[in-house]
Protein backbone atom coordinates (compact mmCIF):
# COMPACT_ATOMS: atom_id res chain seq x y z
CA UNK A 1 0.00 0.00 0.00
CA UNK A 2 2.88 2.48 1.04
CA UNK A 3 4.38 1.92 -2.41
CA UNK A 4 1.81 2.32 -4.82
CA UNK A 5 0.31 5.32 -2.33
CA UNK A 6 3.84 7.12 -2.38
CA UNK A 7 4.01 6.47 -6.29
CA UNK A 8 0.53 8.47 -6.29
CA UNK A 9 1.82 11.40 -4.39
CA UNK A 10 4.80 12.21 -6.56
CA UNK A 11 2.79 11.76 -9.68
CA UNK A 12 0.64 14.52 -7.98
CA UNK A 13 3.11 16.61 -6.77
CA UNK A 14 5.15 16.28 -10.01
CA UNK A 15 8.54 15.02 -8.12
CA UNK A 16 10.95 13.09 -9.96
CA UNK A 17 12.40 10.31 -7.43
CA UNK A 18 15.69 12.53 -7.78
CA UNK A 19 14.03 15.73 -6.39
CA UNK A 20 12.45 13.76 -3.98
CA UNK A 21 15.59 12.17 -2.79
CA UNK A 22 16.97 15.99 -2.71
CA UNK A 23 14.36 17.21 -0.04
CA UNK A 24 13.73 14.01 1.83
CA UNK A 25 17.67 14.40 1.92
CA UNK A 26 17.88 10.22 0.89
CA UNK A 27 19.72 8.67 -1.92
CA UNK A 28 17.97 8.00 -4.98
CA UNK A 29 17.93 4.06 -4.42
CA UNK A 30 16.43 4.56 -0.99
CA UNK A 31 13.56 6.20 -2.53
CA UNK A 32 13.17 3.62 -5.54
CA UNK A 33 13.11 1.08 -2.93
CA UNK A 34 10.33 2.79 -1.17
CA UNK A 35 8.41 3.49 -4.51
CA UNK A 36 9.09 -0.36 -5.89
CA UNK A 37 7.72 -1.67 -2.71
CA UNK A 38 11.03 -3.25 -1.01
CA UNK A 39 11.25 -0.88 1.93
CA UNK A 40 9.25 1.33 3.73
CA UNK A 41 10.25 4.61 5.24
CA UNK A 42 10.54 4.96 9.03
CA UNK A 43 7.48 7.30 11.30
CA UNK A 44 10.01 10.37 11.03
CA UNK A 45 10.33 9.85 7.04
CA UNK A 46 6.67 9.36 6.82
CA UNK A 47 6.62 12.61 8.43
CA UNK A 48 8.60 14.46 6.20
CA UNK A 49 6.51 12.96 2.97
CA UNK A 50 3.82 14.57 4.40
CA UNK A 51 5.30 17.75 4.76
CA UNK A 52 6.82 17.62 0.92
CA UNK A 53 3.68 16.34 -0.71
CA UNK A 54 0.72 17.02 1.46
CA UNK A 55 -0.71 13.60 1.52
CA UNK A 56 -1.61 12.55 5.17
CA UNK A 57 0.53 9.80 6.98
CA UNK A 58 -2.72 7.66 7.42
CA UNK A 59 -3.65 8.10 3.42
CA UNK A 60 0.66 7.03 3.15
CA UNK A 61 0.24 3.47 5.41
CA UNK A 62 -3.59 2.80 4.10
CA UNK A 63 -5.91 3.83 6.80
CA UNK A 64 -7.94 6.37 4.82
CA UNK A 65 -8.74 6.82 1.53
CA UNK A 66 -8.40 10.70 1.29
CA UNK A 67 -5.05 11.74 0.60
CA UNK A 68 -5.57 15.06 2.91
CA UNK A 69 -6.87 12.17 5.95
CA UNK A 70 -10.43 13.64 5.62
CA UNK A 71 -12.34 11.01 4.20
CA UNK A 72 -13.28 7.90 5.64
CA UNK A 73 -11.36 4.39 6.36
CA UNK A 74 -10.44 2.78 4.02
CA UNK A 75 -13.39 -0.15 3.35
CA UNK A 76 -10.68 -3.03 3.08
CA UNK A 77 -9.27 -1.61 6.26
CA UNK A 78 -12.56 -0.76 8.30
CA UNK A 79 -12.77 -3.94 10.47
CA UNK A 80 -9.57 -4.01 11.50
CA UNK A 81 -8.31 -0.30 11.92
CA UNK A 82 -7.13 1.34 14.48
CA UNK A 83 -7.25 4.84 15.91
CA UNK A 84 -4.57 7.11 13.97
CA UNK A 85 -2.40 7.93 17.62
CA UNK A 86 -2.79 3.97 18.22
CA UNK A 87 -1.68 2.71 14.56
CA UNK A 88 1.02 5.36 15.16
CA UNK A 89 2.41 3.77 18.73
CA UNK A 90 2.34 0.11 17.26
CA UNK A 91 4.77 1.66 14.14
CA UNK A 92 7.08 3.31 16.40
CA UNK A 93 7.05 -0.01 18.68
CA UNK A 94 7.62 -2.00 15.56
CA UNK A 95 10.68 0.23 14.53
CA UNK A 96 12.14 -0.08 17.87
CA UNK A 97 11.66 -3.90 17.94
CA UNK A 98 13.50 -3.97 14.10
CA UNK A 99 16.37 -1.87 15.43
CA UNK A 100 16.99 -4.25 18.48
CA UNK A 101 16.61 -7.17 16.14
CA UNK A 102 19.68 -5.90 13.86
CA UNK A 103 21.83 -5.00 16.80
CA UNK A 104 21.36 -8.06 17.73
CA UNK A 105 22.04 -9.82 14.78
CA UNK A 106 25.55 -7.16 14.44
CA UNK A 107 26.65 -8.39 17.79
CA UNK A 108 26.02 -12.04 16.92
CA UNK A 109 28.08 -11.68 13.45
CA UNK A 110 24.66 -12.66 11.42
CA UNK A 111 23.74 -10.15 8.32
CA UNK A 112 20.07 -10.41 8.03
Amino acid sequence: MFAVRLREALRRTGLSQRAFAARMGRTEGAISRWVNGITEAKMDELVRIHQITGVSVDYLLGLVSDPHGHAGVTPALAPAALPSHEALRLAKRLESIEDDLRAARELAGLKK
